[in-house]
């Protein structure tokens, strides 16, 4: 099952697969307390080297699937942003803005150097949603700041 949706993930999407990669985190992790635990009481020795290779090959896994898979891209879809291609871990800890911040400490910004702007993020879609949000509130001081302040 594993295999099965490690391959949809990195044939449909442009980012590694996020539930894999918490999956493998989080199994890693508790993998990690059973093996301290086994490695601590006088167990049996090939059950112990049994679970520190699952725990080994476990976290290889994990590498390889957070790997990003930008440099296999078509040219088409190099020039998206490093947000819309970065896994789980380079979200969370805002690894892709390094690129960005260590061009901008080096060369002046101009706006040919940022990525482009993700399509649900553009201008012209949060123009049309926020007019359809304000038409549907009913107009009055009283119905605006119910409209603002509890939707």
């Amino acid at each position: 099952m594993f295999c099965a949706l490690s391959y949809v993930e990195h044939s449909k999407s442009l980012a590694p697969s996020f539930l894999l990669n918490a999956y493998l985190f989080l199994s890693l992790l508790f993998d990690a307390v059973m093996l301290r635990t086994l490695w601590l009481t006088p167990f049996n020795i090939a059950i112990r080297n049994l679970f520190t290779a699952s725990f080994i090959m476990k976290g290889i896994i994990l590498l390889l699937e957070s790997k990003a898979k930008r440099e296999y891209f078509s040219s088409s879809d190099k020039q998206r942003s490093l947000e819309e291609t970065s896994g789980l871990y380079r979200q969370g800890f805002f690894w892709w803005l390094n690129t960005i911040i260590i061009y901008g400490f080096r060369h002046i910004l101009k706006p040919d150097d940022l990525f482009e702007v993700n399509e649900n993020m553009s201008a012209e879609v949060l123009d049309s949603k926020s007019w359809k949000a304000w038409n549907k509130c009913e107009f009055g001081l009283k119905y605006l700041t119910k409209c603002l302040y509890y939707r």
